[in-house]
């Protein structure tokens, strides 16, 4: 990725996740507001955002950044949109397009699911099929690591889809850090947003 590596930070995933939620905790609404525009106005920036016919999103948990503009965008423009619908036993993540009935109500059309975050109620997609996947996580570094909650939700969605898809990892700047601890498992993204740069592991022009 270009760009500089990230702030120094604490070495084992569980450090990590611990100063990372302490970092969080710190962020006014104000921050936390503006953060998440500047992401979402980079996000839809990008050439594969532009040229992707689908893209997968989230809906934001506190202290992840908000991207629903950019989902009530997609909508608008004619995307097809997936949000991620967890499932508690095994922990997993599935993407479900959502409905299209106006540029808004999709919001309105988002029932909880089993961990109690808002997801649409329709049939699960193949995760491979998407073109641009956008994914949180609690820290990222600059060679694409990440690092999530510990639940390995997003992990098992990111093993799931494949080559095929460019994956995005959005979070606030000072999630950014020099590395985070990888293990076997674990899957990487293309690259990564915050409000203040863009850090790339891979060309625009990857198929």
């Amino acid at each position: 990725m270009s760009g500089p590596g990230g702030h120094p930070g604490p070495t084992s995933k569980r450090e990590l996740r611990a100063a990372m939620r302490t970092t969080l905790a710190g962020l006014t609404p104000a921050t936390v507001e503006s953060a998440s525009a500047a992401i979402a106005a980079t996000l839809m920036e990008l050439p594969e955002w532009r040229s992707a016919g689908s893209v997968a999103l989230f809906v934001p948990l506190p202290r992840e950044p908000d991207l629903r503009g950019a989902i009530d965008a997609a909508v608008a423009s004619g995307k097809t949109v997936l949000l991620p619908r967890s499932v508690a036993s095994p922990p997993s993540v599935e993407l479900v397009a959502v409905e299209r009935n106006g540029e808004r109500n999709w919001r309105e059309s988002l029932r909880l699911d089993e961990l109690g975050v808002p997801a649409p109620t329709g049939r699960a997609l193949e995760a491979s099929s998407v073109d641009l996947l956008v994914v949180p996580g609690l820290a990222f570094d600059s060679t694409g690591g990440r690092i999530g909650r510990g639940g390995g939700f997003y992990d098992r969605l990111l093993e799931q889809v494949g080559p095929r898809p460019r994956r995005v990892g959005v979070c606030f700047d000072a999630q950014v850090v020099a590395a985070v601890a990888r293990e076997p498992h674990d899957v990487a993204v293309d690259l990564v947003i915050t409000e203040r740069r863009t850090l790339r592991s891979l060309p625009t022009d990857r198929r």
